[in-house]
């Protein structure tokens, strides 16, 4: 069953690049750089809307598996109910501040040239409304995955990636405007969603009968109050981490460009990005594991704990052996894939990431047992620390030792935030509840 979940796991993350690959080059002989330009940001944005339900939909995924864990499946449909009402909620607050920013013409801060400005305040709103679409997305998602099926999670991003920019082609056959390449995204996120709350229906049914053929068709206000603030510690210290992770990750490509040049960016960001890519391997076996390390760990905590070293012990083998072959064959990939558009220096800071992707891998087993025991803030609270830390070391690194500086101050950064989280994990592996260590 793991097997599986993980394969369906690593078929829905590997299909957006896919997608990607074959699809762009087609878009952009379709659009002008400009539009692409813009079709591009919209993806960007799309891609940290779920930061909108202010981690809801994670907290939702360890609420409800905590639950199925504690075989208290009573009280799964009132914690499905308050998280969507929290979903709907944040994102319609989300809409309207962006709303109002469209207003004050927030989107002609954006330089450009051929396209009109009621054009993009068009096509800016309909990508509002993508958002919640969005925040639904992620919470449904998290509800499926609570249930430890990936398949049906997994089918959707994998629609989802060819879509993203299939959708967008095929309308560029008939018009250029971004207006109806932004919606043409809108519907295909719409249909998503769709599928998702399907199959959420499909789990509903299926637990009541479990349940004797009744679900609770009402619940208390107090109760419903103590799983809306359980969702909400968990979903802050989530949102803080969703805020500065993906500082911690790619804050190096801007702090390059600040320190040393934007033209050392592409030496930096091509062996990089290659490397990054990989760890979308450690990603796929840890989302399978998250749900099932909290239920493991609510039936009996030494138990999951056993749970954990194993799947933590394959990993490392698992990203020791690739990072390893992946050293010494980076020359030769990056060759075969770039020719000598880059420099052999890229080469080495290739082998030099390698290193610190191994690490990060450790970071992400670390971090899915925290998040199991419910122990977000530890996690938030570390990265806050990171940050205020990296973010100078880098400068100054980049600034007086060139890329190589700032690769290994990456490295000594991904071995460090390793090691705090081993520590930090080896306290409390108590059995745990929705509520606790948040």
């Amino acid at each position: 069953m793991y097997r599986s979940n993980i394969l369906w796991s690593l078929a829905g993350l590997f299909s957006t690049p896919l997608a990607a690959f074959f699809f762009i080059p087609l878009l952009l002989s379709r659009i002008d750089n400009e539009r692409f330009g813009m079709i591009a940001l919209a993806w960007t944005l799309l891609s940290y809307a779920s930061a909108l339900d202010l981690g809801i939909g994670r907290a939702t995924t360890q609420y409800v598996s905590a639950l199925r864990g504690k075989q208290d499946l009573a009280q799964i449909p009132p914690a499905i109910d308050v998280a969507w009402r929290l979903s709907i909620t944040y994102s319609a607050i989300g809409v309207a501040l962006f709303l109002v920013a469209v207003a004050f013409d927030v989107e002609s801060l954006i330089k450009y040239q051929n396209i009109g400005p009621a054009e993009l305040k068009y096509a800016t709103i309909i990508l509002i409304f993508t958002l919640p679409v969005q925040v639904l997305s992620a919470l449904y998602r998290g509800i499926i995955e609570a249930f430890e099926d990936f398949r049906v999670p997994s089918v959707v991003r994998m629609y989802l990636g060819v879509a993203n920019f299939v959708a967008p082609l095929l309308v560029s056959f008939y018009s250029s405007s971004l207006v109806p390449l932004v919606a043409a995204i809108l519907v295909s996120r719409a249909i998503g969603l769709i599928m998702l709350w399907g199959s959420v229906r499909g789990k509903m049914h299926t637990l009541r009968g479990q349940l004797g053929g009744n679900l609770p068709t009402s619940t208390p206000p107090a109760q419903r109050r103590a799983i809306r603030t359980q969702l909400n510690r968990f979903g802050k210290w989530m949102t803080v981490s969703n805020i500065a992770h993906p500082l911690l990750m790619q804050s190096d490509r801007f702090i390059i460009a600040s320190a040393i040049s934007a033209a050392a960016v592409t030496a930096y960001y091509i062996p990089n990005e290659i490397i990054l890519q990989s760890t979308m391997i450690a990603s796929a076996i840890t989302n399978v594991m998250f749900p099932m390390l909290t239920a493991k760990l609510q039936q009996n905590a030494a138990e999951g704990r056993k749970v954990f070293v194993l799947w933590r012990n394959r990993l490392l083998l698992i990203s020791a052996a690739m990072y390893v072959v992946l050293c010494l064959g980076f020359p030769l990939i990056l060759d075969f894939w770039m020719g000598n558009k880059v420099g052999p220096e890229s080469a080495t800071l290739g082998r030099i990431i390698c290193l610190g992707a191994f690490f990060y891998t450790v970071s992400v087993i670390y971090t899915s047992y925290l998040h199991a025991q419910s122990r977000v803030k530890a996690c938030a609270t570390l990265q806050l620390i990171e940050l205020a830390i990296y973010i100078p070391a880098l400068y100054f690194s980049a600034r007086y030792f060139g890329l190589y500086g700032a690769a290994v101050c990456w490295v000594v950064r991904a071995i460090f935030d390793a090691l705090a989280l081993a520590w930090v994990s080896r306290e409390g592996t108590e059995t745990t509840t929705p509520t606790s260590h948040a």
